[in-house]
């Protein structure tokens, strides 16, 4: 079979690691899960490489991994070492995080803690032992690197947006007006002037 697209990749190596790595490693049942790309994100100064979504935050109960487009053909091995990290999230549940049972399942994987800026054996961030990197090899073997090139979000052509405070201004004329972020602005419900009571607060024209 020609795979052809990165969804494809992702979900037929999901298998076979769920098959050849997790089924032998645990008696926790086969969660449900689906497998995709997203787009390059960062918190601080670190990139996010993976992300497990909590079953119920979709609708056919099915957890949801994510799997960053900043990794690319060359970084197949590291793409199924991340894949692995999140598959154990959704074995264990995603309310366990990154504490002992996340873990000791991660170990029981063939992943073994990353250093990050707060500690040098963390498990929040994991890399895969050398008996898994040959097991993670073999699948690449089978199934040739992930279709994809990898995304420099650096190119993404979207200017960045300053910290700008915009001006809410109360359409009643009582005078009542503040300045906030679009951030901050976005996330008020409800639009009620603090003076006059009317429900009048509007942004002012940019």
């Amino acid at each position: 079979m020609t795979i052809q697209t990165r969804e494809q990749w992702l979900t037929i190596a999901a298998t076979i690691l769920v098959d050849e790595i997790f089924n032998p490693a645990t008696n926790i049942s086969t969660p449900r899960y689906r497998v995709s790309m997203t787009a390059p994100k960062t918190t601080g100064r670190s990139s996010i490489l993976g992300q497990c979504w909590n079953n119920i935050a979709s609708a056919d109960l099915t957890y949801e991994i994510f799997i960053t487009a900043a990794l690319g053909e060359t970084d197949s091995s590291e793409i199924l070492a991340v894949l692995v990290h999140e598959l154990v999230h959704a074995y264990v549940g995603i309310e366990e995080q990154h504490n002992n049972v996340f873990a000791a399942l991660c170990r029981k994987v063939g992943l073994e803690g990353g250093q990050t800026a707060k500690a040098k054996n963390s498990f929040t961030a994991t890399v895969a032992s050398d008996a898994l990197k040959i097991q993670l090899d073999e699948i690449i073997a089978d199934l040739g690197h992930i279709p994809h090139a990898k995304i420099d979000a650096a190119n993404n052509g979207i200017k960045k947006q300053s910290n700008r405070q915009l001006l809410m201004i109360c359409a009643n004329d009582c005078g009542f007006k503040f300045r906030a972020s679009q951030k901050m602005i976005d996330s008020i419900n409800y639009n009620t002037c603090l003076v006059c009571g009317a429900n009048s607060m509007i942004q002012e024209d940019k």
